[in-house]
């Protein structure tokens, strides 16, 4: 099960321009609130993901992310209460904190956590 916080941690690159779009899930629909971002892998690779939260109750989140677009030879980490997937969207629920980091899979090496 995935956990995930929305606690916006901002360590990523922001870019105003957005990557060549590959297939993407639907976004979730509703009223959750949403931050997006694109995020640079060190060495090259982008891509622009978003999270959405709701509140949950006692300090804990349930949301989702998704990526809409992605460049290079990367791979993206979601971690979730310090555990870490590698996917590119998914759910979370009953989480304290959630975040998520580009890699480079050439390279191996990532972007800050966001």
């Amino acid at each position: 099960m995935l956990h995930v916080l929305a606690g916006i941690l901002t360590t990523a690159s922001l870019s105003s321009a957005i990557p060549t779009a590959n297939p993407t899930p639907e976004e979730p629909d509703g009223p959750s609130p949403r931050a997006c971002i694109t995020l640079d892998a060190p060495g090259g690779g982008r891509a622009f993901v978003c999270k959405s939260w709701e509140v949950a109750g006692d300090g804990l989140f349930d949301g989702t992310w998704w990526t809409r677009s992605y460049t290079g030879n990367v791979q993206l980490h979601a971690r979730m209460d310090g555990i870490v997937e590698r996917a590119w969207n998914g759910q979370y629920l009953a989480t304290q904190r959630f975040q998520l980091q580009l890699c480079n899979r050439g390279t191996g090496r990532c972007s800050g956590w966001w």
